[in-house]
């Protein structure tokens, strides 16, 4: 008989001071003037809830964020 799976608990990101941790998203925007989707990856101090980094993308996959996070 297979064993249910069980989903793990929900974390907290708990951070004592500022810039301890940042938590990385990507947003839809309206469309571009060129036509295409725009993206942005937004970065966040999850101590004081402020916007560090919005960085414009073209996508929203791994690669490009991985790409855009090295690059900026």
């Amino acid at each position: 008989m297979p064993h249910p799976r069980i989903p793990s608990p929900m974390g907290n990101l708990l951070a004592t001071k500022s810039f301890e941790v940042l938590a990385t998203d990507f947003t839809f925007l309206k469309q571009s003037s060129d036509g295409g989707e725009l993206n942005v990856l937004v970065m966040t101090d999850v101590f004081s809830k402020f916007t560090v980094v919005v960085i414009p993308t073209r996508g929203q996959k791994p690669v490009i964020a991985a790409k855009v996070l090295v690059k900026n």
